[in-house]
C-alpha cells in the first residue's frame, strides 16, 4: 500500500489529519500557482472555458462560445477550451480556438493568463484570481434540489467530505465568481 493510500484511509477517520492534509495540499498547490502567476502576463484577448470539469464540449459553457464566436465585439478574441482529454476534439472556428489538457501545466498557465474564464462547476481550489480577471460561473441544471451550504444532512458528501468540508469549498469558490449566470426566470427568482 502506497504512502498516499495509507494516508487517505487515516484520514477517513480522522477529521483533524483530513484538516491538515487539505491545508498543506492546498497551501503547496497556491505556492505553486502563485509561482505561474508571477511569470505569466494577463492577456486581455483569452477566454478560457470549462465544462464538467473538462469532461465534455457542452451546457452554457459552450452556449456562450457559440454566441462569442457570432458577437463582432469577440473578433480580437482566443478562445481556449480545456478537456480531460483534448485529443480530437473539434471545436468551431479553429483558427480562434484551441484546446488545453485540464489539470496540466499548460491548463494553469492558460487559467493565470486568460482575462475571462467560464464554467458551469467547480474551479480547482488551488487558483487564485488576479485582479482584471473574471470569473463566470453559469451553473448546469436547475437547483431544484439542496446544494452547498443549504445541505443539512451529515453524511451527504463522501467519505472524505463532510457538511463542513462542502461549504467551505463552496463559500471559496463562489468568492471567486464574477459573475452568477441564472439559466432561467426560475432560478433568478430562488438565487
Amino acid at each position: 500500500m502506497s504512502i498516499k493510500a495509507v494516508l487517505t484511509d487515516i484520514a477517513k477517520r480522522s477529521p483533524a489529519l483530513r484538516e491538515v492534509m487539505r491545508w498543506v495540499r492546498l497551501t503547496l498547490s497556491q505556492a505553486s500557482y502563485r509561482r505561474v502567476l508571477r511569470r505569466t502576463a494577463l492577456d486581455e484577448s483569452i477566454i478560457l472555458f470549462e465544462s464538467y470539469g473538462g469532461r465534455s464540449y457542452a451546457c452554457s459553457p459552450k452556449a456562450l462560445y457559440l454566441a462569442m464566436l457570432e458577437d463582432s465585439r469577440f473578433d480580437d478574441c482566443r478562445f481556449v477550451w480545456a478537456f480531460l482529454e483534448p485529443e480530437g476534439k473539434t471545436l468551431p472556428d479553429s483558427v480562434r480556438t484551441s484546446t488545453v489538457r485540464s489539470g496540466s501545466r499548460e491548463y494553469y498557465e492558460m487559467c493565470a493568463r486568460a482575462k475571462m474564464v467560464v464554467i458551469n462547476s467547480s474551479y480547482p481550489e488551488r487558483i487564485i484570481m488576479r485582479p482584471g480577471q473574471h470569473l463566470i460561473e453559469t451553473w448546469h441544471g436547475t437547483p431544484l434540489k439542496r446544494l452547498g451550504c443549504d445541505i443539512t444532512v451529515e453524511g451527504s458528501g463522501d467519505a472524505l467530505n463532510g457538511i463542513r468540508d462542502n461549504r467551505r469549498r463552496y463559500i471559496h469558490n463562489s468568492r471567486r465568481f464574477t459573475r452568477l449566470l441564472s439559466p432561467s426566470p426560475y432560478c433568478t427568482e430562488k438565487l
